[in-house]
Order: structure tokens, then sequence, then C-alpha cells
């Protein structure tokens, strides 16, 4: 629509929901854009944050399997191949 790409930094708290930081020093024309700037950069909040859970989950377990012995290469294998299925779907 001719307008130039809007960038807000922002932190959130996602399990809060509370925006933390937020900064945008574009002039914006009105507030209903404001807001839908707001809501797509939580949106990415949401997508980083649970990204980061599930590799933190995945690296625990793999920590927890490995110091009771249960650990496999097969495990790990797996694990390989099933994220790998994933990010070739989320890329299509």
């Amino acid at each position: 629509s001719g307008q130039p790409p809007v960038y807000l930094p922002c932190a959130m708290l996602v399990q809060r929901g509370t925006i933390v930081m937020s900064q945008c020093e574009a002039r914006l024309p009105s507030i209903k854009v404001l807001e839908q700037v707001m809501e797509a950069a939580m949106d990415g909040c949401r997508a980083v944050f649970d990204i980061l859970q599930a590799s933190i989950r995945e690296h625990a377990t793999n920590l927890l399997l490995s110091r009771t012995g249960q650990l496999s290469i097969e495990h790990l294998f797996a694990q390989y191949q099933n994220n790998n299925i994933n990010n070739t779907e989320e890329t299509r």
C-alpha cells in the first residue's frame, strides 16, 4: 500500500502476555495501524518463545537420558530426522 516498513523491536514476557519493551521511531497513520504492528510483533515474540522452549525441552530430555544411561544413537537419529521433517514442512 505504498507505506514504508515499520520496525518495532519489542520484548515480551510471553507467559504473562506482557510487553516489557517496545520502540517505534516511525510515524504511524493511526492507532489501528499501531495495534496491527504490535500484534504482529507479539506474534513474533510468541513464535520465538515456542521455538526456544521446544529446544530447551529437547536438550533437557537428552541430558536426563544421557545421565541415566538411556540415551542411544538411535534416539538421537530419530530426533534429527523428526527435526528435519518438521523444518521441511514449515518451509513449504
